[in-house]
């Protein structure tokens, strides 16, 4: 039985934006009106490309509520994060708040002194020694849903095959 693509769980390089160098609201005034834009095409999800060392923890939340936004009409786009070298810190959190979480094999996630509530417990632990994450260990803990070409359960591809046949 082969594979039904879902858009919901595959990053779109053609309806994307891209986090790069630090988060803060040169950024976010940078993205906003191509956030804008995709939102105002189509309510398709956004691919929010990540390799950042973080920055402001309120200038990663402005940037997924941005994309998260409803549009006049009530309807809002998913949101598909995508780390493809590193996530730390802010961005870390705006990785893992995504609708969807991806995280290429190479990808290194480091979590500390965050203040978001997901997640709270793990957090925490994570938060004490400066942990930096594998994508395969982000995975496991339930951060990611994906690590494309790695030997894991694919989230994506289960709910695509949909229930079995009886």
């Amino acid at each position: 039985m082969g594979l039904n693509p879902n858009e919901d769980y595959r990053e779109n390089a053609g309806r994307a934006v891209y986090v790069t160098g630090s988060i803060d609201q040169k950024l976010v005034d940078g993205l906003t009106p191509t956030i804008n834009s995709l939102r105002h095409s189509s309510s398709d999800p956004i691919t929010l490309y990540i390799d950042s060392r973080g920055g402001t923890i309120h200038c990663a939340e402005v940037i997924r509520r941005l994309i998260t936004a409803p549009n006049q009409d009530g309807a809002h786009c998913r949101l598909i994060t995508v780390v493809t070298g590193l996530a730390a810190s802010a961005a870390a959190d705006l990785l893992a708040l995504g609708d969807y979480a991806i995280a290429y094999p190479h990808a290194h996630i480091l979590y500390h002194g965050s203040r978001q509530d997901f997640t709270v417990c793990l957090c925490r632990l994570l938060q004490a020694s400066d942990y930096a994450l594998m994508s395969e260990e982000a995975y496991w803990l339930g951060l990611v849903d994906e690590v494309p070409g790695a030997a894991l359960p694919n989230v994506r591809e289960m709910l695509e095959r949909g229930p079995k046949a009886q």
